[in-house]
């Protein structure tokens, strides 16, 4: 019998033998978990939250609030939370007061404004911020809102001559700084939580206003009719629709006067709203200068170049611009006098355009610059 191979080593003769398979081991795979135990938010930073979500504040200062109130009170978590609250409210009233003073002198030719009808009265005003971001903003046109409301109710105590209120049909200019002292009064939106608004005055709402949204803010002018007998009052404002009720860029209110006055009710009463508020965006859209030709100084009637005197006073003249139903504006008043059998004619107007009148300051930026520095 042959063998097929000799292996060289120990001379042993034999068959082939199986060439030895390395041995592994399967690793037999393992977690590891790990138990937590939950950590509970301490009394501190539960108030912290508290706070903000009230006020809003960053967290450093409501940190702060509490640090300076908890040595004063040994009570409970919502005791040292009143006084926290509390002292966040005086912190940003004088925040407010020093930025507001800060930025009095700044321009503020942007704004809103806006006008404000009630039943017996009409007020037409204008507010003004720095940019045309701010004016769009809620607080900002919140703000309008109140004011056009204070004004309508309390603008006109004090500030109408003996002769305008004897007539109680013409357009007072208000006395802006009896306003910024008086109580801002609710918007008509509001009417329903007037109870829960806080006191304060115009003014103090235009500082906390200045506070929270970084410009200056001015409540620049005013005026206010409180109606009368026998007068209708129409109100028109030019605007962004986004914007509320009674706010915009160009506002204008017009006041008839109506003979007799019984013609104020009834049927009647609707043509003559229809045609007050025509003719207030007849003010707004065609910028008249006056009521009546005789209202222009000799001085005042100077023609464009090119213009004639009768285009001049056709432009600038209210009875006798076009009107939208054909004729002149007093063409279009005498014919609804006829159609409700009675006399009607225009007692008085006023047209607002927000920042007219207010020059843009120009900003050196090399003396800003050297001013933030201390070097000029």
């Amino acid at each position: 019998m042959h063998f097929a191979r000799t292996f060289r080593h120990g001379g042993i003769q034999g068959c082939r033998l199986p060439r030895p398979r390395p041995c592994t081991a399967t690793p037999v795979s393992s977690r590891l978990f790990t138990v937590t135990a939950p950590v509970l938010a301490s009394p501190t930073t539960v108030l912290v939250a508290r706070l903000r979500k009230e006020t809003g504040c960053s967290i450093a200062k409501a940190r702060e609030a509490i640090r300076e109130t908890e040595t004063s009170t040994v009570g409970a978590a919502d005791d040292l939370y009143a006084l926290a609250l509390q002292w966040l409210e005086v912190d940003s009233s004088a925040s407010a007061s020093k930025k507001a003073a800060k930025l009095g002198s700044r321009t503020a030719r942007e704004g809103l404004v806006g006008v404000c009808v009630m039943d017996s009265s009409a007020a037409i005003f204008e507010v003004n911020s720095e940019t045309d971001f701010v004016s769009r903003s809620p607080d900002f046109s919140a703000l309008c809102e109140r004011i056009g409301a204070t004004i309508a109710v309390l603008g006109g105590d004090g500030a109408m001559s003996a002769e305008m209120a004897a007539q109680k049909s013409a357009l007072a200019p208000v006395d802006i700084e009896a306003i910024l002292e008086a109580p801002l009064l609710p918007a008509a939106s509001q009417a329903a939580d007037a109870a829960d608004l806080e006191v304060r005055s115009v003014r103090e709402a235009i500082v906390e206003t200045v506070g929270k949204l970084g410009e200056n803010i001015q409540l620049r002018r005013a005026k206010v009719t409180h109606g009368g007998e026998g007068s209708v009052v129409g109100a028109y404002v030019h605007g962004d629709s986004k914007l509320p009720k009674g706010l915009g860029r160009i506002g204008g209110l017009v006041i008839l006067r109506v003979r007799p006055v019984s013609l104020l009710g009834g049927e009647s009463a609707e043509a003559l709203s229809k045609l007050a508020r025509r003719l207030a965006q007849q003010v707004v859209g065609f910028k008249p200068a006056v009521l009546r030709e005789s209202d222009f100084k000799e001085a005042e009637r100077v023609p464009d170049e090119g213009e004639t005197m009768e285009e001049f006073l056709d432009r600038l003249v209210l009875l006798r611009q076009p009107y939208v139903g054909g004729g002149t504006v007093a063409d279009g008043v005498a014919n609804v006098g006829k159609e409700i059998g009675g006399v009607v004619e225009v007692a008085s107007f006023v047209r607002f355009e927000c920042g007219e009148g207010i020059e843009k300051k120009e900003d050196n930026f090399a003396e800003e610059v050297m001013k933030q520095a201390g070097l000029a």
